[in-house]
C-alpha cells in the first residue's frame, strides 16, 4: 500500500536543506565514530547530501528520510574508512582542555576504548550500536532504518555487546557487567 509520502512529488530543495541544517552536526558525529577524524566525517556527510540531491527524484519513495540518511552516512563512512585507513585513533579530536579530575581523564580514556571497540565490529553490528545507543532509536526504528527484522536488530545488538565486552576486557578494563 502506497503512503502519501511515497507517491509525493520529488523531494523539495528546502526540505533537504532543512534536514541538512537540523541534523548535520549529529550526522558528522556519527561518521566520526566510524572514521575517527572530523574532517573525513564532514566530507562523508557532504557526499551523502550531494548524492541525495542528485537523486532527489527517487527520494519520494523513501518513507522515513532521516533513518535512511543515517544509514547512508554510516555505510559511506565505513567505505571511506576502508579506503583510507584501517583504524585510526580519535585522540587528536577529543579535547583535553579543562580536564581537571582523575575521573574525567579515566572517563575520556574509557570513551576512546569504547569507540575503538565499536570500530572493530562488523558493519551491521556497528550500525545497530550507533543507531540504538548514539541516536537513541528504538529497536523498531533501527529495524526500519536498516530494512531488517526487529529480531535481527536484537541479535546484532547482542553479538555487538558480547564482542565489545570481550574486546574491552581483553584491553585490561577488567570484568564488564
Amino acid at each position: 500500500m502506497a503512503t502519501d509520502e511515497m507517491i509525493a512529488a520529488p523531494l523539495p530543495q528546502d526540505r533537504l536543506e532543512a534536514l541538512f541544517v537540523a541534523h548535520q552536526e549529529n550526522l558528522i558525529r556519527t561518521a566520526q565514530i566510524v572514521l575517527g577524524k572530523r574532517h573525513l566525517a564532514e566530507d562523508v556527510v557532504s557526499e551523502v547530501f550531494a548524492a541525495l540531491w542528485q537523486n532527489k527524484h527517487r527520494l519520494n519513495r523513501v518513507e522515513s528520510l532521516l533513518p535512511y540518511i543515517r544509514r547512508s552516512v554510516i555505510n559511506r563512512a565505513r567505505s571511506a574508512g576502508q579506503r583510507t585507513r584501517k583504524h585510526e585513533a580519535l585522540d587528536e579530536h577529543l579535547p583535553l582542555d579543562g580536564v581537571g579530575t582523575a575521573d574525567q581523564v579515566v572517563a575520556m580514556f574509557e570513551y576512546r576504548a569504547v569507540l575503538a571497540a565499536v570500530r572493530q565490529l562488523p558493519r551491521r553490528q556497528m550500525t545497530v550500536v550507533i543507531l540504538r545507543y548514539w541516536h537513541g532509536m528504538t529497536i523498531a526504528d533501527v529495524a526500519a532504518a536498516m530494512s531488517i527484522s526487529e529480531g535481527a536488530v536484537k541479535a546484532h545488538g547482542f553479538k555487538a555487546t558480547a564482542a565489545m565486552k570481550r574486546t574491552l576486557e581483553g584491553d585490561g578494563h577488567g570484568p564488564i557487567d
